[in-house]
């Protein structure tokens, strides 16, 4: 017995070890955002140089150790590996903000770079503006290398193995339908990436082109594609005020809400698979419903007009419905127009319905809302018609009721977990607003402040901080791989 526990303990070890070590050389790229802006070499060396041999050496002594079993990882170990991961990397992650000074506190550095490696964008610094450049990348590129790259560079690392690759692609999107680009996953695995690179220097050209400076231009398209929402200005997008720029991050916030897949297919010319995809089109009309109904709402509630009633709400619709999290314009209570209830509202109902499969994105996701209506309809027409087979169809295919149930049980157990990391918050004292926009930002991996305004998180109690990281680990991971490693048969 005790036998069977080392050599299944070893892989899992050795396979996190490995993607640990890779993951550290991402450390060194801030080094040359420190050098352009002439920042202090010591204390550039002491918030990046350090972690990177602290989190190299840590991830080698851990391959080391599961070297020789690292191709025999299962499904139960490729499921606690994708798990573990994420709290791993957090934690190395969070070292450039305690050894700078920026995040002495431990639990709020880990808090930072777990919403940015989760993309989620919930944040405790409350003044971005004065943290070092090399800093604020930082804070952008683990929310670009959380958004895809993490996923993506699991692939690489197992794909030696086949089984495994696909088992922890399986471990970070569970019940999602799982498509190979190309015939080798290493080769999608590439592919994506270069897809992922194109977007987001495109989308850098675009935002230095529309007015932003360079430095800020590249780290909000990485945290708009990432469905992140990190910003380098204290009033995130609404700092600008610029029409143009909103809608050139309207544009990425949208891509990275699409499944990648579709971009392939798009790039390659076959854009009708794009126009043709079920989901993408009830993402698109729900983006279109939520946009009328608040822009009315502002238009008759608020002292916007028109065309300003329209654009916000355009921006905070992509925005929220994406889980992504920039704001432009202070839509809290002490922002200058009051924004209705039922805006707010839709804004939460979005936050907790999320973007497409196969995205960047975060919460329920909109292949599932789409079939939960569905399957409302079918409910009525067998009223009307008792011996009617009825079946579900999307994007031609029948989904099965195994498959019903696994979504009807996930998003009975989403809303459990939203209610029960509220009533955490509730009982840490906490307001109700608050808590409520902070689980369902946490949960769905959305970047708002409290009271869905723009801010930092310092105030929480740290229990209530901890509760918050653990919910967005477990909104990325879909709750399920991060619920079973709290069972003690996942290790028997």
């Amino acid at each position: 017995m005790r036998r069977a526990l080392d050599l299944r303990f070893q892989p899992l070890v050795g396979n996190i070890g490995l993607g640990i070590a890779l993951f550290s050389f991402i450390l060194l790229v801030p080094l040359v955002v420190g050098g352009v802006y002439h920042e202090d070499a010591v204390e550039l060396a002491k918030a990046f140089v350090v972690p990177f041999a602290v989190t190299l050496g840590s991830g080698f002594a851990m391959w080391y150790y599961g070297r020789h079993s690292i191709e025999q990882m299962r499904e139960r170990e490729a499921f606690a590996a994708a798990g573990y991961l994420w709290l791993l990397m957090a934690a190395f992650g969070a070292l450039p903000f305690v050894l700078s000074g920026v995040l002495p506190n431990g639990i709020d550095a880990y808090f930072e770079a777990m919403s940015g490696f989760v993309t989620c964008g919930n944040s405790m610094i409350a003044d971005v503006e004065s943290v070092p450049h090399s800093l604020l990348f930082w804070r952008s590129l683990t929310q670009w290398v959380g958004g895809l790259g993490i996923l993506v560079l699991s692939v690489v690392i197992l794909s030696r193995v086949l089984g495994g690759s696909l088992l922890l692609v399986k471990a970070e999107s569970p019940g999602h339908t799982i498509t190979r680009l190309r015939p080798k996953i290493r080769d999608t695995a590439r592919l994506l990436w270069g897809i992922y690179s194109l977007y987001t220097l495109l989308g850098t050209v675009l935002l230095w082109g529309a007015g932003m400076d360079l430095f800020d231009s590249l780290n909000h398209s990485m945290t708009a594609l990432a469905t992140g929402g990190f910003s380098t200005k204290n009033a995130s997008v609404g700092h600008y005020d610029s029409p143009l720029i909103e809608g050139v991050l309207v544009l990425l916030m949208v891509i990275g809400s699409t499944n990648f897949y579709l971009h392939y297919e798009a790039l390659r010319g076959r854009w009708r698979k794009l126009v043709r995809d079920e989901e993408f089109r009830f993402y698109l009309v729900m983006l279109a419903i939520f946009t009328g109904v608040v822009t009315v709402d502002l238009l008759v509630n608020t002292r916007y007009g028109l065309g300003d009633s329209f654009r916000y709400a355009v921006f905070q619709v992509v925005s929220f419905n994406g889980t992504v999290g920039f704001f432009s314009t202070d839509i809290g209570p002490t922002g200058p127009v009051q924004w209705p209830g039922m805006s707010l509202f839709l804004l939460v109902v979005m936050m907790l319905i999320g973007a497409c499969t196969g995205s960047t994105g975060g919460a329920i996701k909109v292949v599932r809302v789409l079939i939960l209506f569905k399957a409302i309809r079918r409910e009525l027409g067998m009223i009307i018609h008792p011996r009617a087979v009825i079946p579900i169809r999307v994007g031609g295919q029948v989904i099965t009721d195994k498959a019903m149930k696994s979504i009807g049980v996930f998003m009975i157990l989403y809303i459990m977990v939203f209610l029960v990391v509220t009533a955490v918050l509730l009982g840490t004292g906490a307001n109700l607003a608050s808590s409520l926009s902070a689980s369902a930002s946490a949960l769905g991996n959305v970047g708002t402040g409290t009271d869905l305004a723009a801010g930092a998180y310092t105030f929480f109690h740290p229990v209530a901080k901890v509760v918050l990281i653990l919910a967005m680990w477990f909104g990325r991971l879909e709750i399920y791989p991060a619920l079973m490693l709290f069972f003690p048969s996942t290790y028997k």
